[in-house]
């Protein structure tokens, strides 16, 4: 019996060796275009955690902060192009341009609660397909968490559609997202969210549309009036990575990001969920006015949105992929 115990302890220590072996000492690059008090950074840094504590140590992922390693597009560009950069977390606006069928995550006013919207993403049949969209592209999806929905500010007093005409608006560097506002009679200023504040600051620009975590950290009371809730789009968290360098990995490192960015994906609702509040009542201390827009301009808006739609549809050209979305 003590031989076979012996025996069996041997096992055991061989095949921990063969896991540990499957497992590199690393150091990896995460990047975002958003500043630290954001759930996106949180979604990052849980990530990062969940990753090192799986590894035991292993591996080590190093997070860059507010586009230091280059804006939501030239990350996109460079994940694929070099080993530079290993991980994105940002919104899927800027991924658009690069896989058309994004723009399902663009379509105006689709979802106005977060629990809907977080049962269509989860569906295993659509999240699938979008996966799918994504290694079409040459990246690879660990999760999709979010930051709630995106939402309006301005200096000017916003309560019906007409409004809206005449504002000049800083949006994402995203066509279905300028096609929105301009069809309101807005006048739409691209601009990276690093230049959000000083544009702003020098009147160049009147309002932007960002969710409230971003409007807090980037610190747009001090140059905002109002904040207009809209729910014109949610504002979803993408973790991606390059499939070229998912697929280098052991299937040990593959499981290990795997479970790590199912766990940050639930860490990020959880936080952004808790900090709502917290974060409305910040910006009603720092002055601003939060204005809730009443049913009727909200369809009002849906109406003023079917070009949108339309555009949209057409830029898509997966019906099946529309329908999965809105769960028909």
């Amino acid at each position: 019996m003590e031989y076979l115990s012996f025996k069996y302890r041997n096992n055991i220590y061989a095949k921990a060796s063969q896991v540990n072996n499957e497992i590199r000492n690393m150091c990896l690059l995460l990047g975002i275009d958003s500043p630290k008090d954001t759930v996106t950074y949180l979604y990052a840094e849980k990530f990062a955690e969940e990753v090192y504590n799986l590894s035991d140590g292993r591996i080590r992922i190093q997070i860059y902060t507010d586009a230091q390693l280059g804006t939501d597009r030239q990350m996109l560009r460079s994940i694929l192009q070099n080993s530079n950069i290993h991980f994105i977390a940002q919104t899927t606006a800027p991924q658009a341009p690069f896989m058309p069928k994004l723009s399902v995550f663009d379509i105006p006013l689709a979802y106005m609660d977060i629990n809907d919207l977080r049962n269509a993403i989860d569906n295993k049949e659509f999240y699938e397909e979008i996966s799918n969209v994504y290694r079409e592209g040459g990246y690879k999806l660990l999760g999709i968490a979010d930051q709630l929905f995106r939402h309006m500010t301005s200096n000017k007093e916003i309560r019906s559609t007409d409004d809206f005409r005449g504002i000049r608006i800083r949006t994402i560097q995203n066509r279905n997202h300028e096609a929105f506002w301009s069809n309101l009679g807005a006048t739409v200023i691209p601009l990276p969210v690093s230049e959000v504040y000083r544009n702003l600051e020098l009147g160049l620009i009147d309002a932007q549309e960002n969710p409230y975590e971003v409007i807090a950290a980037l610190n747009l009371y001090d140059v905002q009036d109002y904040v207009i809730n809209t729910y014109h789009l949610p504002h979803l968290l993408t973790l991606i990575t390059s499939d070229k360098f998912y697929n280098s990995l052991t299937p040990t490192e593959k499981a290990i990001m795997d479970l790590a960015a199912k766990r940050a994906t639930v860490y990020a609702r959880e936080k952004a969920d808790e900090r709502f509040e917290e974060i409305k009542n910040f910006l009603i201390d720092k002055g601003m006015t939060i204005i809730d827009l009443p049913y009727e301009v909200k369809l009002d808006l849906r109406l003023k949105s079917m070009p949108v739609y339309e555009r949209i549809y057409q830029v898509i050209g997966d019906v099946e992929l529309i329908k999965s979305y809105f769960g028909q």
